[in-house]
């Protein structure tokens, strides 16, 4: 799972989603990074375009890694794309919920979409990237 540090509220990569492979872990970084900052701008009560900004940068950069990895899942004929590539729709999808959420102006539904935006990419990056990462290099 990602960590949380309670008290400085950080989203740190654990050791078990790195894959050692450059391209797919600076892209999980980037996405870690981006819910970083949308966690941050939540924590501090931003308004709601800040929170907007931070959690349209997410999206896009889900989006964008997502491309890249399904390209390279093509050209390497990797035989779990289409599982995979559903996946990240899934992931995208649950993303615009989180979206969805941020307008509310209740507490108790900001909150449950806090937790959900530092859960969500914790079992695809530890499980489907990293059985990707190892079949395609292996290809």
């Amino acid at each position: 799972m990602l960590r949380i540090k309670e008290d400085e509220k950080v989203i740190e990569m654990m050791p078990s989603m790195v894959t050692g492979h450059d391209s797919f872990d600076k892209g999980r970084e980037a996405i870690l990074d981006a819910a970083q900052q949308l966690l941050t701008t939540v924590n501090q009560n931003e308004d709601i375009e800040s929170m907007m900004d931070a959690f349209c940068q997410l999206s896009s950069t889900a989006l964008a890694i997502f491309n890249e990895e399904e390209k390279e899942m093509a050209v390497k004929n990797y035989p779990g794309i289409e599982k995979h590539k559903r996946e990240h729709l899934l992931l995208r999808q649950r993303l615009m919920l989180i979206g969805d959420q941020l307008h509310s102006k209740n507490y108790a539904v900001k909150a449950a979409g806090k937790r959900t935006r530092i859960s969500q990419f914790d079992l695809h990056f530890t499980d489907e990237d990293i059985m990707l990462a190892e079949a395609v290099w292996r290809l």
